[in-house]
């Protein structure tokens, strides 16, 4: 209603009568009229069509919200690739600690890869950087070029140290403006070479074992020629042969030792110039020389000088290395020279038996004669 027009108290009243009446109206007409009801339908799938399947939610995630900051890698800075480096392959010949004896000659090898960006030349060269040199030359120029990626092998001629040791020798290249370089990632490191200078031991001459082949001679004072060795004892120019099982002075029973008689002749001797050996430090002639003795003791004259020389083949001079007096005395003599002062020597030895007058009866046994390290 307008709010313009007043109202009694009895009006309102008389108006919710009606109102009320006219929703219970309403009612009644509602309850006589029959209502549709809803009945779920199972859904019949369609031949041929996709089926629907459960789908999992996606999983929750960090968002970072708007404006935080984010934490994004920075590009590194790959360093570029040198003009000049080289990589190690391998070591084609004489690996680490190689052992060789004092002056033996040896050629290493490197087999080495450009890595660098540059052709290498023959303007460019293996150099030596430090360390034991070993004989070998300061630079050697590449024989040809080596393009990026490509392989070579650089060789250099050596020679093992006299003195026994560990030697290391170091090398790099050297670029067509001088510029020194080598291998690792700055191209800054050397390649080597490391050996081991020693020497074997025990024994590494045999005199015994070599008697075969030495050149033995004799010499009467009035004449002198070859001697066949193991001859006969009835050769009148003397005998050289082994023997095993003879009593020597002083009683002992020998095992296989060297055997000379001298010519049949005062004033005599008997030599044998051996195959060539090379001396080192340590080595040391030993032996034990005498006479062989009869069943009651005696040796003929008894009285005989056992010599050893040498004969350097670098200039074919002879020298002594000892003389040895026995008289048969029971005391055979006991040898023991030293020879270091030979050491890197190529030299002959010379073995010479000679009867200091009457020959009748000496018979010179040389026991274990060798070189010992």
């Amino acid at each position: 209603f307008p709010s313009g027009q007043g109202g009694t108290q009895n009006n309102t009243t008389g108006i919710e009568t009606i109102a009320a009446q006219t929703i219970a109206a309403q009612q009644t007409i509602l309850a006589g009229t029959p209502r549709a009801t809803i009945t779920p339908v199972p859904l019949t799938p369609v031949p041929g069509s996709p089926q629907p399947t459960a789908t999992n939610p996606p999983a929750a995630t960090d968002t970072a919200a708007p404006g935080a900051p984010t934490s994004t890698p920075r590009p590194t800075d790959t360093p570029a690739t040198p003009c000049n480096r080289a990589g190690f392959v391998a070591d084609v010949t004489v690996p680490d600690d190689t052992q060789y004896r004092p002056g033996d000659a040896f050629t290493k090898t490197w087999r080495l890869k450009n890595t660098g960006t540059c052709t290498w030349n023959t303007s460019y060269a293996l150099v030596f950087a430090k360390g034991e040199k070993m004989g070998a030359p300061t630079e050697i120029p590449l024989s040809g070029e080596v393009a990026p990626g490509q392989t070579v092998d650089l060789s250099v001629n050596m020679t093992a140290p006299d003195v026994l040791g560990v030697y290391q020798s170091d090398w790099q290249l050297r670029d067509d403006k001088g510029n020194l370089f080598g291998i690792g990632e700055q191209a800054d490191k050397t390649f080597w070479v490391r050996i081991q200078v020693t020497l074997p031991g025990g024994i590494t001459y045999d005199f015994l074992a070599q008697a075969s082949n030495a050149t033995w001679q004799y010499d009467t004072g009035t004449e002198n020629g070859t001697l066949t060795y193991n001859g006969t004892a009835s050769d009148p120019h003397g005998l050289v042969t082994t023997k095993k099982g003879l009593t020597m002075e002083g009683g002992r029973t020998t095992a296989t030792v060297l055997y000379t008689i001298p010519p049949q002749s005062d004033n005599s001797s008997l030599s044998g110039t051996y195959p060539a050996y090379t001396t080192y430090r340590g080595d040391h002639l030993k032996g034990l020389l005498g006479f062989e003795a009869e069943s009651d003791g005696s040796c003929g004259s008894g009285d005989a000088t056992f010599i050893i020389r040498y004969k350097d083949t670098s200039d074919g001079t002879i020298h002594t290395l000892g003389e040895w007096h026995d008289a048969c005395d029971g005391q055979p003599v006991r040898v023991d020279v030293d020879l270091s002062d030979l050491s890197g020597k190529e030299i002959k030895f010379i073995l010479i038996f000679d009867t200091n007058g009457n020959y009748l009866g000496d018979r010179g046994i040389w026991s274990s004669l060798r070189v010992e390290r």
